[in-house]
């Protein structure tokens, strides 16, 4: 009767009762850490994964390589071997099932250590990260990356209104200089943001306005941005990839001129100096691409339709006639309305500097003057379609190592974007982003994780 009654050794069996489970959430809890440690090297790997095949799709840098052999290089080395690495191109889930985008699922075994008792050896840890080839947010990249002086000037007029109106795309400023950038007077700068690389920024000395007026934000502190045509420099012979053909014969091309174009995809070199235009009409010149290797000078309005006007060399000469163009959306001039190449080394706008401390590159290029161009007022709504009229440049205006200079407060530019070295505007200039009316064909594109 007192052994059945006797309750020693009961703590014993209840502590080891409660070990068994205590051990148990013990496991749980080392092991889940484990996997959520997992998961996020497995997610790092994913991310470099989904952005490299994105990088290899948009500029193939590596011979013979694919997305997905860039993709498996890039999770191999973040330790996930090719074998548990899947590239889906479209993604197959998600937001982002188009084309441009590019999905890897990485999912690996990882070895448990306490649940290993109770028979759960390995748990399956999965990633997921998608990258796309998105339209740039940007339409105005000023490349000047020198570390004084203004690269971005905008002067307003006595009566206002003149501005740079870029109210749907940013605008990005490669100077550090901390007078990278100067609002002067009355002028207006209209832009979601205004990126200025390192410590550059807003000019506060003389007449410059500490905020640029109407609403544009200035962030310093970021990246400098490539130019987006990595140097781009047309043919300027039979010779050339693709071949340019040769015309040695015209100096004039009137109005009432029937002038071949030299068709889509094909270029035709002029080696005399080339008059455009007269004043019984407006010149319509054809798609391809017009290179002018001795300079061209317009005596009269000119409109180009699918075509690019490549001023390789030699002076231009705008006067006060207006300029249209539709650029062609494909082909190596993909997205270019008006160029002058770093191979142009004569054409100049007739000033080496001024006040605020711009100093021209050997080049500058004065595209409006006067008149010319779009003329004042309203510009239209960022998302508005383009259309073919006297004065637009629905294209890319691109100078790498120009100033571009809208000189004359009596006439504006419509465009669709600007890469240039330095930008002088002391006109109105209207920016519906080239990027949102051409979003699958702009050759002007950012790498960027989506999912």
């Amino acid at each position: 009767m007192r052994i059945r009654e006797d309750e020693s050794g009961q703590m014993l069996v209840m502590t080891a009762l409660s070990l068994t489970i205590l051990l148990g959430f013990v496991a749980l809890a080392v092991d889940v850490g484990m996997m959520f440690r997992a998961q996020r090297n497995m997610q790092i790997a994913a991310d470099a994964a989904a952005v490299a095949a994105a990088l290899n799709a948009s500029y193939n840098t590596v011979n013979s390589s694919t997305p997905t052999s860039a993709a498996n290089a890039a999770a191999a080395l973040n330790g996930v071997a090719a074998s548990y690495v899947t590239v889906n191109t479209p993604p197959q889930f998600g937001w982002h099932t188009g084309v441009g985008y590019y999905e890897v699922i990485i999912s690996t075994p990882n070895p448990t250590i306490f649940m290993n008792i109770f028979g759960m050896h390995s748990i399956n840890v999965a990633a997921r990260s998608v990258a796309g080839i998105i339209p740039s947010p940007s339409c105005i990249y000023v490349l000047n990356n020198t570390t004084t002086g203004t690269s971005l000037y905008v002067k307003g007029g006595a009566s206002g209104g003149d501005a740079i109106d870029a109210s749907g795309c940013s605008i990005q400023v490669n100077s550090p200089s901390p007078n990278a950038i100067c609002d002067q007077g009355s002028a207006t700068i209209s832009s979601p943001g205004i990126y200025v690389a390192g410590s550059g920024g807003q000019s506060t000395s003389g007449q410059c306005n500490k905020t640029p007026t109407g609403g544009a934000p200035v962030t310093s502190g970021g990246l400098a941005q490539p130019d987006p045509y990595n140097n781009f420099i047309g043919p300027t012979s039979a010779s050339s990839t693709p071949p340019c053909t040769m015309d040695t014969t015209t100096s004039s091309i009137g109005s009432a001129a029937s002038y071949a174009s030299p068709g889509a995809g094909n270029a035709v070199c002029f080696t005399n100096a080339i008059s455009l235009g007269d004043k019984n009409g407006t010149l319509q010149l054809g798609s391809g691409t017009y290179v002018f290797l001795n300079g061209v000078t317009m005596n009269g309005s000119v409109q180009v339709t699918n075509g690019t006007l490549d001023v390789e060399q030699g002076q231009w000469t705008q006067n006060n006639y207006t300029l249209g163009i539709i650029a062609p959306t494909s082909g190596i001039y993909n997205s270019l309305a008006f160029m002058v190449p770093s191979t142009n080394t004569i054409t100049t706008c007739g000033n080496s500097g001024n006040s605020v401390g711009i100093t021209f590159p050997p080049t500058c290029v004065q595209l409006q003057f006067g008149s010319g161009g779009s003329g004042t007022g309203s510009c239209p709504a960022p998302s508005s379609t383009v259309t073919n009229t006297p004065g637009t440049l629905d294209g890319i205006i691109y100078a790498p190592t120009s100033t571009v200079w809208l000189q004359d407060s009596g006439g504006g530019v419509q465009a669709t974007g600007v890469v240039a070295w330095n930008l002088y505007d002391n006109s109105q200039i209207c920016i519906t982003s080239y990027n949102q009316q051409n979003p699958s064909t702009t050759p002007l594109k950012t790498i960027s994780m989506v999912e």
